[in-house]
């Protein structure tokens, strides 16, 4: 029988699997560690949780999980944990420690992305050596040139590596990487392949040169002051941009147009059917018997492509925003920029200023889109893509005749409402809800237990709301 190449893909490849029966067969088990939404609790602390969790008769990491009392406990703790890892019956890279106390958890609270009450540690990655046989040079949608390690396959933490990004010509330079090295990889994070470093240089190799052309339509390469990355500067005709461009337009957040592929787009694009994302729209009807002719293009498949297309006329702004491609705007501030502005015509005549006051968006980004929208051949191939497509008004639209119109508020303390239900009504009527405190904001709105947001706010003289105050200056609006 053919063994999985390590427990991780075993278990996301078993999970993917259309037959249940398949899944079943597959003996996964799982360890239960903390808890969703609940209606009731009774426990105070998560090891409490942890011994009931047991008690239920669910699977848990009891027996080698710690109570830590001291920094120097954790130490112990972390560096038995190392040393010990290899004889567990599971494979891990890291630890997870937690505050114990559940009240001391809901008081730190949470950032975006994870809980301020609990940091993972990561044991060093795994390494090892292999021969450096080529570096080959790839092109993105936005020009970038990215250098990519092509190394002698290694099996590194059960997983076949090959290939492994350089990322830039400056760390090639700094790193010194040469054709033919014997170099060190490892797993970043015991995932992302990653050549960490020199061992030995070929005898007579030589520092690579970064290339000066596109390897792909040969067009000049350029490096903008301030910056590491290489661009190919003909955006125009470089087919490498084109495709990569189409690419991200029909992803799923995108215009997320089923029935379209790498392979289909790059055979179009070689064809000459598809010279600018425009043309997708008129594919069927330019093209569509010669398509019959094409494997893989019955009349079912071109039927379906055709209702794909279609169905992608009428996009919501925000994922016309994001499938345009503007640098540095990906889905979250492609709905920033749909909820602020409203419909595409105001999100294209937005100034660097107006962008700014977007909560999210900073200079770097406002200064993208701003020159991506002053762009003549951008401002082109937008035109000829609105003839096909008509991006829709945000529901959300704001209402920019308001008393709080332009106002930077910020939130703070308990609410008697979701905050999210707040800062959605504050927003539609033109206000810029802010994360934080600053010298620019015009309101606090303090609800119960307030901490450190109010205090800046009075040391700046800010105007401070309580949420009735609010409902009464809201109630009348207008």
């Amino acid at each position: 029988t053919k063994k999985f190449a390590n427990p991780r893909n075993a278990a996301a490849g078993s999970l993917r699997q259309l037959d249940p029966e398949i899944t079943r067969a597959r003996g996964l088990r799982a360890f239960a560690y903390t808890w969703g939404e609940i209606s009731r609790r009774t426990w105070e602390t998560q090891s409490e949780f942890f011994n009931l969790l047991k008690e239920l008769g669910f699977k848990t990491t009891c027996e080698w999980s710690k109570l830590c009392t001291t920094q120097q406990e954790i130490a112990d703790y972390t560096r038995n944990l190392s040393e010990t890892r290899a004889s567990l019956p599971f494979d891990i890279d890291g630890a997870v420690y937690k505050v114990n106390s559940v009240a001391g958890q809901n008081k730190l609270g949470f950032i975006s992305h994870s809980p301020r009450w609990e940091v993972a540690f990561k044991f060093p990655a795994k390494q090892g050596q292999t021969t450096l046989n080529a570096i080959t040079i790839q092109v993105g949608r936005t020009g970038v040139l990215t250098p990519v390690a092509e190394l002698e396959p290694i099996n590194l933490g059960g997983v076949l590596i090959s290939r492994a990004s350089l990322h830039n010509a400056d760390e090639i330079a700094r790193k010194d990487f040469r054709i033919g090295d014997t170099v060190i990889i490892q797993r970043a994070a015991d995932v992302i392949p990653q050549v960490v470093s020199v061992v030995t240089h070929m005898q007579n190799s030589k520092p690579f040169e970064f290339p000066t052309k596109c390897p792909v339509c040969g067009g000049d390469v350029m490096q903008e002051h301030g910056t590491v990355a290489k661009r190919c500067i003909n955006t125009i005709s470089c087919p490498a941009q084109l495709i990569g461009g189409l690419l991200h337009m029909i992803s799923r957040n995108g215009l997320d147009i089923k029935g379209l592929g790498d392979k289909q787009i790059e055979k179009f694009v070689e064809l000459g059917w598809i010279n600018e994302p425009s043309d997708i729209f008129t594919l069927i009807t330019n093209h569509g018997e010669t398509l019959k002719q094409m494997d893989g293009f019955g009349d079912k498949s071109i039927s379906n492509l055709n209702t794909a297309i279609n169905s992608a006329r009428t996009p919501e702004l925000w994922r016309f925003l994001f499938a345009i491609g503007i640098p540095e705007v990906g889905e979250s501030t492609a709905k920033l920029l749909a909820k602020r502005f409203g419909n595409l015509d105001a999100v294209r005549n937005a100034n660097v200023d107006e962008l700014q006051e977007i909560d999210g968006i900073g200079d770097v980004m406002a200064t993208e889109i701003t020159h991506y929208f002053a762009n003549d051949r951008n401002k082109k191939i937008l035109d000829n893509l609105l003839i096909e497509i008509r991006p829709q008004i945000s529901s959300q639209q704001t209402n920019q005749n308001t008393k709080i119109s332009g106002k930077r508020i910020v939130l703070t303390g308990t609410l008697s409402r979701p905050r999210e239900e707040i800062k959605d009504l504050l927003e539609q009527m033109g206000a810029v809800v802010q994360g934080s405190v600053s010298a620019k904001t015009d309101v606090v709105i303090a609800g119960e237990s307030a901490g450190s947001k109010l205090v800046d706010a009075k040391k700046l003289g800010i105007t401070i709301w309580t949420e009735d105050e609010m409902n009464t200056f809201l109630a009348n609006k207008s």
